[in-house]
């Protein structure tokens, strides 16, 4: 069940809002209603709300101190924001924090509330799923027997699981924000063929299998398998790399 808390003040808009909400999802949906902003945050402690609608013009305190204060203890949850009037500023400035949508009472019907409910609501669901998959792709990046990585074209490393620190013999984050090509990872002829395989993926081409020679913080040397795959992020071009160590082949 989907559990709404609307925060107002005002009687009269209390009961249309009421009227309005609970004929939304019959028998799936719980509207609790608070009628100051300490009252709201009383429920938002004890409760994961699906949805916060807030009454920007409750008595003693600001739409803008409002929502910031709702926002220090809750910032996963959507909050459609009502006001008395439309505020060109005032709606840019709750964008800016996330609000998921800003109505005008009087300005707006049942089904135009119920589809911002839904979409909001929906919004959260879909948020969530994203926030899980995000965290099992990650234990699967981590946890993965062969080396992964991510850098950039200059070659400078951007993430990296910790069978790529056994492989390379240095900890993630004295990897993270530092170019491969400049660090004394490589030799010089490795070096060489190392940006010959950026360039191709700054042109969109993969790359491998090819054996480069890297060496480790601790001096010794070592033959890995590497292939590379260039991926677009925010229009950014990166190498994605796979690499494994070739048992037995360690070099002086």
């Amino acid at each position: 069940m989907n559990q709404i808390l609307l925060i107002q003040y005002n009687p009269d808009d209390v009961a249309k809002m009421l009227s309005m909400l609970q004929s939304y999802s019959k028998g799936e949906t719980e509207v609790i209603h608070a009628p100051s902003l300490e009252d709201g945050l009383s429920h938002i402690r004890r409760t994961d709300f699906d949805l916060i609608m807030v009454d920007l013009d409750l008595p003693g305190i600001d739409g803008v101190n409002t929502i910031d204060t709702i926002l220090e203890i809750e910032n996963k949850c959507p909050l459609i924001t009502l006001s008395g009037e439309y505020d060109e500023e005032l709606a840019f400035q709750l964008i800016d924090k996330s609000i998921q949508d800003f109505l005008v009472k009087g300005e707006f019907n049942k089904k135009q509330l119920h589809r911002s409910v839904r979409f909001a609501i929906q919004r959260k669901k879909w948020e969530e799923s994203l926030r899980i998959t995000g965290e099992r792709l990650k234990a699967i990046f981590d946890s993965a027997p062969l080396g992964f990585f991510l850098v950039d074209m200059k070659g400078t490393f951007i993430d990296g699981n910790k069978a790529t620190e056994k492989i390379l013999g240095y900890y993630k984050n004295e990897l993270m924000g530092k170019s491969y090509l400049d660090m004394g990872l490589l030799p010089s002829d490795g070096r060489e063929k190392a940006i010959q395989l950026l360039v191709r993926n700054s042109i969109g081409m993969s790359t491998g299998p090819d054996i480069i020679v890297f060496k480790r913080k601790t001096g010794e040397k070592v033959n890995v398998e590497m292939f590379t795959n260039s991926i677009q992020i925010n229009s950014e071009v990166y190498a994605f790399g796979i690499v494994r160590e070739l048992c037995g082949k360690s070099v002086n």
